[in-house]
């Protein structure tokens, strides 16, 4: 009767256990399409954003902020969504900075374009003229923008949009298992707060995983 018992109560337990270990943070919602990180013992952040979001644009002083002081252990990567057709033009603008190796001073540049200057970057003149300021001749825009290195980034990029169910932007998700997004999060600001307690959720994780093999 006692080991009977002693059965349940472990089986109750183990239940326990299995369902806090695979609870949903708070703010986030679990990604169907779930995959794994390379390197278990990191952090990996993905930011999905659409440089003709007005959101976006507001969000990206706060992550640049957070980015200035993110954990070590953080790697934290940047895609952007391809929700609908329309939105691969300014994601190949994205994948052709990071190709052309001017992705740094560009990427707050086609920001300000669009919401601060109101610039139609749909059209490849315009477009091509930011990048031109930044000592980029024409003909070497034209070839980055038209590769099939650039097709297959922004391809990948539409690929991961649908398969962490990124709906809208700004979104995040977290180590390929779990997205945030403002209404996810109770606001733009709380986005950071998420990821941030999720952080430190998974580094209290790793040291009472480490104290226990000790």
């Amino acid at each position: 009767m006692k080991s009977s018992l002693l059965a349940i109560l472990l089986t109750i337990l183990l239940s326990a256990m299995a369902a806090a270990a695979t609870e949903t943070p708070a703010g986030f919602r679990q990604v169907e399409e779930a995959t794994s990180v390379p390197n278990p013992a990191r952090v990996e952040v993905i930011d999905f954003f659409w440089y003709g979001c007005p959101y976006c644009n507001l969000f990206e002083p706060q992550l640049e902020s957070w980015l200035a002081n993110k954990p070590t252990n953080v790697d934290f990567i940047r895609i952007p969504a391809v929700i609908r057709p329309g939105w691969s033009n300014l994601a190949r603008a994205y994948y052709t900075a990071e190709t052309l190796g001017i992705l740094d001073p560009l990427h707050e540049r086609l920001f300000a374009a669009i919401h601060k200057e109101d610039q139609d970057l749909e059209d490849i003149d315009t477009l091509a003229e930011l990048f031109t300021a930044q000592g980029i001749d024409r003909a070497r825009f034209e070839e980055a923008y038209t590769s099939s290195e650039v097709d297959r980034k922004v391809q990948e990029a539409a690929v991961l949009t649908r398969r962490y169910g990124v709906d809208s932007v700004p979104a995040i998700v977290v180590n390929g298992q779990y997205r945030t997004d403002p209404v996810l999060a109770g606001g733009a600001s709380r986005i950071l707060d998420a990821v941030n307690a999720f952080i430190a959720s998974e580094q209290h994780h790793e040291r009472s995983t480490k104290t226990g093999s000790d």
